[in-house]
């Protein structure tokens, strides 16, 4: 939900092992954060602070000028926006509406017990996911699925260590780790050589990866992009087969 830079802006951490950004924690805590900034940006416009969140404060805030000094109402519903912020917010208003009263929509929703699903468990060391999740017994679609942040099979050497896990399995879990199930089960990995490059403005994936030599779903790969969109000032991992 944060590209690069505004992800590091709010302390997310983004490399070879882990992206925050998709951390459901650390990223919901940033995403709360950069919200209420918006708001107070906004003089306390939730309307307009949502279609920043979607669309940019920048040019929310230059759409809300054009009308001012034309004379125009500057409520967003009145503002000159992209067709995806202008339709990002009404959608989010109407799925509230429909939560808040499904039987006025001919809809039924299952009951979802108002009780915490996961917690938080620290295995104070590096450890294999796929392990991990034997060791909790549950699925690894289930630990990829609660931990998205990480890029790597393992988490990162020096952390963080911390694993999302289901309620009811966090104490196997560390009843397993506390009978010495754990030690055999890290991972011994490192990354790759690698250098870095900052995406300048007119650069594509493509090209980068032509100027580094890799193949473009290596890079792609590497930075965990699920396309070719990228953007100035982002950095993206290179990796290299040798110095």
């Amino acid at each position: 939900q944060f590209i690069p830079s505004t992800g590091k802006h709010y302390g997310l951490t983004q490399n070879w092992w882990i992206d925050e950004r998709r951390d459901v924690l650390r990223a919901t805590d940033a995403a709360l954060t950069y919200l209420q900034y918006l708001n107070r940006y906004f003089n306390g416009d939730w309307y307009l602070a949502i279609a920043a969140y979607n669309g940019g404060e920048g040019t929310v805030s230059r759409a809300v000028q054009r009308n001012a000094a034309a004379g125009r109402a500057t409520d967003f519903f009145s503002l000159d926006l992209t067709r995806e912020t202008r339709e990002y917010l009404p959608k989010l208003l109407a799925i509230s509406r429909i939560v808040a009263d499904p039987a006025a929509y001919g809809l039924q929703f299952a009951a979802i017990p108002n009780q915490p699903y996961f917690d938080v468990v620290d295995p104070g060391q590096q450890i294999h996911l796929g392990e991990a999740a034997d060791l909790a017994g549950i699925s690894r679609d289930d630990m990829f699925a609660l931990n998205p942040a990480f890029n790597r099979m393992t988490t990162p050497p020096s952390g963080p260590y911390r694993l999302l896990l289901p309620v009811e399995r966090v104490e196997p879990f560390r009843l397993a780790l506390a009978a010495g199930e754990g030690p055999q089960r890290v991972a011994a990995a490192a990354p790759p050589p690698e250098i870095r490059h900052n995406v300048r403005r007119g650069e594509s994936l493509t090209g980068i990866a032509r100027q580094y030599g890799v193949p473009v779903e290596t890079l792609r790969a590497a930075n965990n992009l699920r396309g070719s969109v990228i953007h100035p000032d982002e950095t993206l991992v290179v990796p290299r087969d040798g110095p």
